[in-house]
């Protein structure tokens, strides 16, 4: 009987790429939500920044999820990527 399952038996996929760190998780959606803030004619830099000092969400708007992306991220980690890339 193991002899007719061995055909049977599915192989394990290995994973080839390297994973997704939290910077880059971080920079892919700072790029989406700037693209969806300025599809929507606001700015992107102000509606971010009034979003990081006051921690209030209505600053991003909802539109195509941007709000929602937004809300996954850590703040400490969006600001320490924001001064990480502005100094180098």
């Amino acid at each position: 009987m193991a002899d007719q399952n061995l055909e049977a038996t599915g192989r394990i996929p290995i994973q080839t790429e390297e994973p997704i760190t939290q910077e880059d998780e971080v920079r892919r959606i700072l790029a989406q939500v700037v693209d969806i803030i300025r599809r929507n004619g606001r700015d992107p830099v102000r509606a971010i920044t009034d979003y990081l000092l006051s921690e209030d969400p209505a600053h991003i708007p909802p539109h195509e999820g941007a709000r929602a992306l937004m809300a996954k991220l850590d703040r400490d980690a969006v600001l320490r990527e924001l001064v990480v890339h502005y100094l180098h």
